[in-house]
This record gives C-alpha cells, sequence and structure tokens, in this order.
C-alpha cells in the first residue's frame, strides 16, 4: 500500500511521503520516505534580507507517529537531496501511525533531537535545545522550524515556520582554529536551552518564554562549529515577546579553549526593535582577535588572570576539590572566585542542592592571617555549589549581591560579589578568606550525606589569602 503525504519546510518545503512495510525484512519496523523541497524562509527584517532555507545531504528532522495513546518522535534522514529538493527516510516501529494520539494533528520538527509531544496539555509539543551541541562536522543548524497539519485539514503539506526568533552571529578573522567554541549565556533569565514549550498561535507554533535561574544550564549554550575559511556561523534561537536580550559570549578555540573573543552582558540588540517572534536578526560581523588564554566572563569586568591576589587548593588525596581561590575588592564589593574541578561534586539529578561549602573572612588583624578555624574568623557563610544537579552559588545572605559561573575544562568557575558594607570584617584596609567544600546535600527540605571535607583553599594549615580593601 502507498500513501501519500506532503510537508513543506520553511515557509515552503513540500513532502510526499510513501510507506513501504513490505520492502523492509524486519518485522518491527518498516520504512517511512519523505520527499521535501525548499524556497524562500520569509525572515525578512531590517537586519537580514530573504533567507533561504535548503535542505543538504545529512539533514535530519523528527516527524511525530503514535501507537495508541504513546506519542514519539522519530528521526528521519536525507535519502537523496536534489537542490532545493530531497528525500528522508526513517525506520517506523510497527504499530506506528503518523499523527498525534489525542488530536490527530501530524508535526514535524527540525532539526532532529529529543523533542516530546505532551497528549492533553496546554503545551503540547516541547522543543529541545541541547545546552551542549557540536555541530562541527555536520549539516545541522541550531535554526528550529515546525510544522503541522491538523486532523481535520484537507491539505496534504506541511508548511514549515520559523519556531522561534534566531540572532545569527558570524565572526572573521579566525587564524589558526579549526573548531570553535561559542560559549553563550543570557544574563536575564531567559531559557535558551533544553525543554521549551510551543504555543500554537493560527497557522505558526513558536517557542513560548522560558525561565531559568541566572547561572543555570538553561541559560546557557555551548555551539561547536567548523571554521570555514576564516569565518565561523552561529545561530541562537530565543524566544519570542521579549525586547531583552543581554547575552554574555564567548568564542574559543575549540582544541585549546583560548580565547579568541569575550564580551560580557552587553545588549546586541537596537532599543528600537520590535519583539522578534519568529524573526532572524543579523548582527554585524564581528573579528576575532588573536588567541589569548581563556578568562573568566566576569560580571564586572575584572580579568581573573591578572589578579595576583591568589592560593592554590590543597593537593592532598582526598582533599583537592578546590583548584584555586583568588578575591579583590572596590570600594563598594569584595569580589571572590574559585575553580572547583567538576567530578568532585556529586552529580546526582535527585539533589535539590548539594556540595555545602564554607566561606571564612576575617577582618586581617592580630594572627588571624592563618587557616579559618585555629584562629577567630568574623564571618562564617555556608553556600551551596550545585542546585538541581546544576552548578549555582546558591547564598540568602542580603550582603551577597551577585554570582555566576562556567564550566570550563572540567571545572566549575564562580564569581561570587559581596557587599563591604553589610560585613564588619570589610570596613577595614585588609580581610583573610579561607574556603572549604564538603558533601553535604539535600533531598527535598532533608539534609543527608557527611560533613566530610573534600577541597581546601588554601591548604591545610596554611595560612589564609589576605585581601587589600581599598
Amino acid at each position: 500500500m502507498t500513501r501519500k503525504l506532503f510537508l513543506l519546510a520553511a515557509a515552503v518545503i513540500v513532502i510526499a511521503s510513501c510507506t513501504k512495510k513490505d520492502a523492509i525484512e524486519q518485522p518491527s519496523f518498516y520504512e517511512y520516505e519523505i520527499s521535501a523541497a525548499s524556497a524562500d524562509l520569509g525572515t525578512k527584517t531590517t537586519y537580514a534580507g530573504d533567507k533561504t532555507f535548503a535542505w543538504t545531504e545529512g539533514d535530519k528532522i523528527s516527524v511525530l507517529f503514535h501507537k495508541g495513546t504513546d506519542n514519539k518522535f522519530f528521526t528521519f534522514s536525507t535519502k537523496t537531496v536534489d537542490g532545493a529538493s530531497a528525500t528522508f527516510a526513517g525506520m517506523v516501529e510497527s504499530g506506528y501511525e503518523i499523527g498525534a494520539s489525542d488530536t490527530g494533528a501530524k508535526w514535524a520538527l527540525y532539526p532532529a533531537g529529543a523533542h516530546k509531544y505532551n497528549a492533553g496539555e496546554t503545551n503540547l509539543i516541547t522543543f529541545n535545545i541541547p545546552a551542549e551541541n557540536d555541530l562541527s562536522g555536520t549539516v545541522a543548524t541550531n535554526i528550529p522550524l515546525s510544522a503541522k497539519i491538523a486532523a481535520d485539514a484537507s491539505e496534504t503539506t506541511f508548511t514549515f515556520y520559523p519556531a522561534a526568533a534566531i540572532i545569527k552571529i558570524r565572526f572573521t578573522g579566525i587564524e589558526k582554529a579549526a573548531k570553535v567554541k561559542l560559549l553563550f549565556e543570557e544574563q536575564y533569565t531567559h531559557a535558551v536551552s533544553g525543554d521549551l514549550p510551543m504555543k500554537e498561535g493560527g497557522y505558526v507554533s513558536y517557542w513560548e518564554p522560558a525561565w531559568a535561574d541566572l547561572g543555570s544550564s538553561g541559560c546557557k549554550l555551548a555551539i561547536t562549529e567548523d571554521v570555514v575559511d576564516g569565518n565561523a556561523e552561529f545561530y541562537i534561537p530565543f524566544a519570542p515577546w521579549d525586547k531583552r536580550f543581554k547575552p554574555s559570549i564567548t568564542l574559543v578555540d575549540a582544541a585549546t579553549e583560548d580565547v579568541l573573543y569575550s564580551k560580557a552582558a552587553q545588549n546586541f540588540l537596537p532599543s528600537t526593535y520590535e519583539p522578534l517572534l519568529t524573526r532572524m536578526v543579523v548582527l554585524p560581523e564581528i573579528k576575532a582577535g588573536d588567541a589569548k588564554p581563556w578568562s573568566f566572563p566576569s560580571q564586572y569586568g575584572i580579568d581573573w588572570n591578572e589578579v595576583s591576589t591568589a592560593v592554590n587548593g590543597d593537593t592532598g588525596t582526598g582533599y583537592d576539590a578546590i583548584v584555586c581561590l583568588k578575591a579583590k575588592a572596590d570600594a563598594t564589593n569584595l569580589y571572590v572566585y574559585f575553580e572547583i574541578k567538576k567530578d568532585a561534586l556529586y552529580d546526582d539529578s535527585g539533589y535539590s542542592y548539594s556540595n555545602n561549602s564554607h566561606l571564612y573572612i576575617g577582618d586581617g588583624s592580630g594572627t588571624k592571617t592563618h587557616w579559618a578555624w585555629t584562629a577567630p574568623y568574623v564571618h562564617h557563610f555556608d553556600s551551596w555549589l550545585k542546585y538541581k544537579n546544576a552548578p549555582r552559588y546558591i547564598n540568602w545572605n542580603a550582603g551577597f549581591v551577585g554570582q555566576s559561573n562556567v564550566e570550563h575544562t572540567g571545572k566549575y568557575c564562580y564569581e561570587v560579589a559581596i557587599g563591604r558594607s553589610s560585613y564588619t570584617a570589610l570596613a577595614g584596609s585588609s580581610a583573610t578568606l579561607c574556603f572549604e567544600v564538603n558533601q553535604q546535600y539535600v533531598v527535598g527540605e532533608t539534609w543527608m550525606g557527611e560533613e566530610t571535607q573534600i577541597g581546601f583553599a588554601p591548604a591545610r594549615w596554611a595560612e589564609a589569602l589576605v585581601v587589600p580593601l581599598p
């Protein structure tokens, strides 16, 4: 039996399909073929001309099928490509029929991924964008597209539309790197990765704004791309409606993680632009600079590579979770930076909070320049290093005015700002710092684990870190 089905992608992708159940010897699967042709994407804005979406060999899409009440997306790959036309084929488990179990509507999404269909819920589709996405050596892009045919619709074509706003960033002048990675972190609480809900709106469905904790993986994207003729292009999908777009971006050599460009907490879009909805905005080209050692993308403009008030962590077996501790101050804040070995911390999604830490601050006087618990300290702060299994410095004291973190080469790197006016030890000309990490965690609201230290900075019994206070 041959069934015809058409999909139209990127505003006009035409897809014809047929099933070949008899052609596959495996009894539990059958092959489904889709033919596609594309034309203009139609994302005309002040900053971008007409864009064209054309299939490329190696492209993959997700198509929704159901068996009973079970809904599942199956991955389809290009079989043949002929300019704007292509044929996709995918193996579909026996018993699954195209469309949703509850509405009968047919859905297809690009790029293929761990998408979900939520039968009976307000947001039927959850679109998945990985926080870490290596697109080098592939033809895949980060441009989300969606297509739907209603159950009672007479047409036999899907029309794919952009499922999010797109920010296009193009770097030029990359001289040595073969692959580069863009580290993107939204400085507002907008989610840019993970499971993102889609809103149905007339003929087009698109991401609804979703929120994530600052510093969490939901606010971050790490995308690796090939360098072609000294250039690399990145597409950042962005939920519609909200005008704010204030990311921190860092471009690094994917092999060495040397920094080629970094700009933190800047609004990259003109203040006059309208909510993006599903449009594409192309930013002016950015010239990559000479490679330099990686530096934490500080919210306060601090180059932590240049900060000399620093001490390494303990290197003893079982006590080496902290790599380093650094600090500096201005008239307003004390800034503390530390690096923690990622594999030293708990990795369990069932923990609400994990790896409690202790920051000891003395006022720098008398004998208080050695390890915290052998001398009086003025302030002692308990804080968590992970929240819901994502790195996050959690401290509820009012004087802690800011925190951010990134993952870099197997380490979690944290920056914390502490208001000096809130604490007496920060009122003088110097302060002393000591820091430790232990293995306590919380499940629900119950504290668990032992307060067993796994990291010290400075090393055990060494002198504390003395920080000048201007």
